[in-house]
C-alpha cells in the first residue's frame, strides 16, 4: 500500500460555522452548520478509503492512536475538561460495573483513555484555558455582586459557587450595565485582553446560552486569542472551551468529556471536581519549530525532511499519541522520510502531490479482527482472524484544499509538490 484518500464523517453540531468548513471543503454554504470534520479511526465514526473500507477495520487503523479534526465554531463549545489515563480507566470501570450503558447520555467515561489536544488556528480564534489568578477572578465575580455572600478561598470553591448560580442571578448580572456597555469581542485585541474584554465575552454568550451560569467562564478562565498559525494544547484535567474560529485540532484517539456548563449534555458537577487541575498557570501558544534534516535514533522525529533546506516544521506538545507538522510549498517540492508510522495529510490550501519514493518498513496486510463487518459484505466467523486486503493504492495522489490521504506505515519516503499547505499528523511515539 502507499497512498490513499480518505472520505471523512462529519459533524453537523449546532455551535459549528455556517460558511468556513464549507468554504475549505470547496463546496457551497446553504445555511447548515458544520462543526467539525474527522480523520483517523476512531471506532464511532471512522474515516474510509475510497474504495469504502472503514479505517477502524484494517490493521493500519489499529497503529493511528491520534484523531485529526477540522474544526469551526459560529458560537461556543461546553466548558470542559479531559481526564488522565489512570482517571479514564478508574472511570470506565466503575461505570461497566454499575451497567451504565456506552451510549447513554448520562455516560461520563466512553473509552479507557485521555484526550490531550493541540488545536491550530486558520483564522482568529478565541478559547479559554485553564484558570486564572484566584484574587483577580475573585476581584471581578465580586464587581458583578456573584460572590457577596459567598465567601471563596480557593479555585475549586469557586467553581462550585459560580456553577450553583440560580437563574435569576446569572439574568441579574449577565444583564447589568458592565456587562451590557462592554463591546462584542470578537475583533482582534489591540493591546493586552482586559476585563472589559472578559465582560463582552460573558455578554456574548448570555445572548447565545441564557441563564447558564457558564457564561461567567470568561472572569476566572484564561481568555486566550490566536492568530492563524498559532497552536494551544490542552493538558489532561485543564479546564477550557473554544469560543469562535476555525481551526485543525488533532488529539488522542478518545472520546472522553467532562463539561461544566455551556452545554445541554449531561452535566456531572462531582466528577467533574474529582479530575480538574485547580492551578492558576496561564496558557502560552505553541508556534512550530522548523524540522532539520536527521539520522534516525531514540529521539528521531517521526518525519523529517530528506535534506536541507527544511520544509517542515512541527508543533512540539508533550503527548505521546500525535506529532502534527504544517509543510508550506510554493510550486516547488520537498522529499520527507517516515519512520514506519501511519500518516494523515489534510491539504488546508492549494493543490499539492503526494508521490511515493520508497516503500519499506513494517508491511501493510490490512488485516482485521474477524468479528468486524465490512460495508461490502466481505465477513468472517466469530473468533477467526483473515487478511483483508484493500485495492492496491497508486504511488501518486493529487490532494486539493479541504481533502486528505492516509500515507501509509509502509511508505519510507515521499515528495510533496506543487503550491499549497499541507498538515500531515503522525503518532508522538516511534514504536521499537
Amino acid at each position: 500500500m502507499a497512498i490513499l484518500r480518505l472520505e471523512n464523517p462529519r459533524k453537523a453540531y449546532s455551535w459549528g460555522s455556517t460558511r468556513s468548513l464549507q468554504e475549505l471543503l470547496g463546496e457551497t454554504p446553504d445555511g447548515t452548520p458544520l462543526a467539525e470534520v474527522w480523520m483517523g479511526a476512531h471506532p464511532s465514526s471512522s474515516s474510509r478509503t475510497e474504495d469504502g473500507y472503514v479505517l477502524a477495520d484494517l490493521s493500519e487503523g489499529g497503529r493511528i492512536e491520534y484523531l485529526l479534526k477540522l474544526l469551526s465554531a459560529d458560537r461556543g463549545l461546553s466548558i470542559q475538561a479531559h481526564p488522565s489515563i489512570e482517571q479514564a480507566v478508574a472511570g470506565y470501570e466503575d461505570e461497566e460495573r454499575r451497567g451504565v450503558p456506552l451510549d447513554a447520555p448520562n455516560r461520563v467515561y466512553r473509552d479507557r483513555n485521555h484526550k490531550p489536544e493541540l488545536l491550530v488556528a486558520l483564522e482568529p480564534f478565541w478559547a479559554m484555558s485553564g484558570f486564572r489568578k484566584l484574587s483577580e477572578a475573585r476581584n471581578l465575580l465580586n464587581a458583578l455582586h456573584l460572590l457577596d455572600d459567598s465567601p471563596v478561598s480557593s479555585l475549586s470553591q469557586l467553581l462550585s459557587v459560580v456553577l450553583a448560580l440560580p437563574p435569576e442571578r446569572v439574568d441579574a448580572a449577565a444583564g447589568s450595565e458592565p456587562v451590557t456597555a462592554a463591546p462584542k469581542p470578537w475583533r482582534r485585541p489591540e493591546g493586552p485582553i482586559d476585563d472589559t474584554l472578559r465582560l463582552g465575552w460573558v455578554g456574548e454568550l448570555y445572548r447565545q446560552f441564557g441563564a447558564d451560569p457558564g457564561v461567567f467562564a470568561p472572569l476566572f478562565l484564561n481568555l486566550v486569542y490566536l492568530e492563524p498559525g498559532e497552536g494551544l494544547y490542552q493538558p489532561s484535567g485543564v479546564l477550557h472551551a473554544y469560543l469562535r474560529g476555525t481551526g485543525v485540532e488533532i488529539m488522542a484517539n478518545s472520546d472522553n468529556v467532562l463539561r461544566a456548563g455551556l452545554t445541554d449534555k449531561h452535566v456531572e458537577p462531582d466528577a467533574l471536581q474529582r479530575i480538574v487541575a485547580f492551578t492558576d498557570e496561564p496558557p502560552a501558544p505553541v508556534t512550530p519549530r522548523v524540522v532539520e534534516p536527521c539520522n534516525p535514533g531514540p529521539e528521531a522525529e517521526p518525519l523529517r525532511p530528506a535534506r536541507a533546506p527544511s520544509c517542515l516544521q512541527v508543533y512540539d506538545t508533550p503527548a505521546a499519541e500525535f506529532r502534527l507538522y504544517c509543510i508550506e510549498l510554493r510550486d516547488e517540492e520537498c522529499e520527507l522520510l517516515s519512520l514506519g508510522l501511519p500518516l494523515i495529510a489534510l491539504c488546508i490550501s492549494g493543490d499539492v502531490a503526494i508521490d511515493e519514493v520508497e516503500l519499506g518498513g513494517t508491511p501493510f496486510t490490512g488485516e482485521v479482527d474477524g468479528r468486524r463487518r465490512f460495508r461490502t459484505g466481505a465477513e468472517v466467523s466469530n473468533g477467526a482472524t483473515e487478511a483483508v486486503h484493500a485495492p492496491r493504492a497508486t504511488g501518486s495522489r493529487n490532494v486539493s484544499r479541504g481533502a486528505s490521504a492516509l500515507i501509509t506505515s509502509d511508505v519510507r519516503s515521499f515528495r510533496v509538490r506543487g503550491s499549497g499547505r499541507l498538515c500531515v499528523a503522525a503518532p508522538g511515539r516511534i514504536s521499537p
